[in-house]
């Protein structure tokens, strides 16, 4: 059985440049992506647009810029190490703080840490000190 050639298909922001082992039953191809990582992928998730492109389409869609979560608003994201996306942001008191991604979205960091000042500095005064 012949084997269709798809090496120059270009699917959502995937070019073919190469066929690559096979996973198991499933066909593979060596993709080339519009912003010029290259990765392997399953035939199958590509045609079916399951897959657009290396990773980067969910990194530019999931822009956090400029979106506030308690007293943290982001400027930028700053890096990436393994997994873990980190963010600049900046807080309503005006110092900036690096966070993680997932740390930022449920909340659990609340300010630069001048509000932990503030209320200790709240609870002190209630407590006559």
């Amino acid at each position: 059985m012949r084997r269709e050639t798809l090496i120059g298909l270009k699917f959502n922001r995937l070019t073919i440049i190469a066929d690559a082992p096979y996973q198991g039953v499933d066909r593979c191809v060596v993709c080339i992506c519009d912003c010029g990582n290259e990765k392997i992928i399953r035939i199958g998730n590509i045609k079916s647009g399951h897959i657009k492109s290396c990773g980067c389409l969910r990194l530019e869609r999931d822009s956090y810029d400029g979106q506030k979560n308690n007293m943290l608003t982001v400027l930028e994201e700053t890096k990436m190490i393994g997994v873990i996306r980190y963010l600049m942001c900046i807080c309503d008191c005006g110092n900036k703080k690096i966070i993680g991604l997932d740390v930022w979205k449920r909340g659990a960091v609340k300010s630069c840490g001048c509000l932990v000042k503030k209320m200790g500095y709240i609870i002190k005064r209630k407590q006559g000190r």
